[in-house]
Formats: C-alpha cells, structure tokens, sequence
C-alpha cells in the first residue's frame, strides 16, 4: 500500500474558547483540585444527559490563570471506539511535551467527556487521564447514576465532585 502514512490523526486539537473573568469560586476550586497530583484530568458528568462543559472551561479558564502558561482544553464528548486509541495518544504526547508554564514541568490538560453512561466510549479516556471530577446537576443527578458512574470510571480515580445549578 503505496502513500499510506503511519502517523495517526491529531483529534486533540484544542478547543476555541473565550477567555473571561475567572471568579474567586473557579479559583478556589482549581486549588481544591491540586491534593493530588495530576497532568491530565476529565470532567465527566455524573449522571445521563447532563453536561460538564461549563465546569471544564471553568477549570481551565482557572488553571491557564494560575499556572501562567498554557494549558489544553480538549473535546471527548464525541469520542468513538476508532478515535478513541488516537485520542489517548496525542492527550499524552500533549502532557509529556515540555510546558511553557512559570514554575516548569509537563502541561496539564483538561479533557470534557459525555456522561460514560450515554456514551461508554470515553471510559477509555477516564482510564487514560490522572485524574477524574464529577459534575453534579441540582435536582438532575440521581443517587444511583453517580453511583454507576463512580463503578464506571474507578472511584479511586475520582479527586472529588462539583455541584452544578440545574
């Protein structure tokens, strides 16, 4: 097969995203995040149906301010079982490439991903990532989904959860 290339598609391109006012709640929040510590890290809603696309523009609005260089918001939602192998590849390439950051070291990246329990596709990616956060919707997020989700994703591998208006 003559013309075939061996380099994978790039479906880590960052995700347009305007900048704003990063709010002392957003800042507290990043700064809770760091008990542990990590590269990489999903945002995944809690339960079917819900979003977490706010809350990891947040993180990262918050993350770019405080670590003082770049940081990569990538976009998962979508993310199948063929993309999913290329995904996990470039997200780590992008965490082990050279930061720009003030106080040095690797890049971090926050990656938003759809509900696990909607679209199971991205359970590799919460396997692949350092850490995950859950998003909980007031009067949305049901006890038992949180709990699938929690089973889904490893339970250890979740820094904590963070309450959304519904």
């Amino acid at each position: 097969m003559s013309g075939t290339s061996s380099q994978l598609p790039d479906v880590t391109q960052p995700m347009t995203v305007v900048p704003r006012l990063v709010s002392t709640n957003a800042q507290t929040l990043w700064f809770a995040l760091q008990s542990k510590p990590w590269a990489s890290l999903a945002v995944v809603p809690g339960g079917a149906g819900e979003t977490a696309l706010e809350v990891a523009n947040t993180l990262y609005d918050a993350g770019a301010l405080v670590c003082g260089g770049p940081m990569r918001l990538l976009d998962a939602r979508d993310i199948t079982l063929a993309t999913s192998a290329s995904f996990i590849l470039n997200m780590t390439s992008l965490v082990a490439a050279p930061g720009e950051r003030r106080s040095g070291g690797m890049q971090r990246v926050v990656v938003v991903l759809s509900s696990v329990l909607d679209q199971p596709t991205g359970v590799p990616v919460t396997l692949a990532v350092d850490a995950v956060v859950l998003t909980i919707t007031l009067g949305q997020t049901r006890l038992d989904a949180v709990r699938r989700t929690l089973a889904t994703v490893g339970a250890g591998r979740v820094l904590g959860w963070i309450q959304v208006d519904g």
